[in-house]
């Protein structure tokens, strides 16, 4: 998934399998870039080991997404608009990138290139 605004792709910071804050990060369709969207609205990756996550189930502006083991839980499902934008299905919220820092993050949706997510096929 690239992000519009900044041109990288959602990234898993080392493709870890520890729980991290995710990023964007030059695209190279690396195991660390590969997500998957289930049937359930999870978004999977690392050959569906991790899940994109609101950590501590956040519902805030610059609520930390990153990953965690799938547990099924609303802070892990996903809405993908056809807009580009990723809202989070417990908050609402958009998948936002900080682009000071890199970091993905939730964010009220204000339509932001920052906000828009181009799903690309590999």
């Amino acid at each position: 998934m690239r992000n519009v605004g900044t041109g990288r792709c959602l990234d898993i910071p080392g493709a870890t399998t520890a729980n991290v804050q995710v990023q964007v990060y030059a695209c190279a369709n690396t195991p660390s870039q590969q997500w998957t969207s289930t049937a359930g609205g999870q978004l999977t990756a690392l050959a569906g080991q991790k899940c994109l996550d609101a950590y501590k189930a956040g519902t805030a502006n610059g609520a930390v997404v990153g990953t965690y083991a799938c547990n099924g839980g609303a802070n892990q499902r996903w809405t993908i608009g056809a807009d580009g934008s990723i809202r989070g299905a417990q908050s609402g919220l958009c998948l936002d990138v900080n682009t000071s820092t890199l970091k993905v993050q939730l964010w009220t949706c204000w339509g932001g290139n920052n906000q828009k997510w181009q799903v690309l096929n590999s």
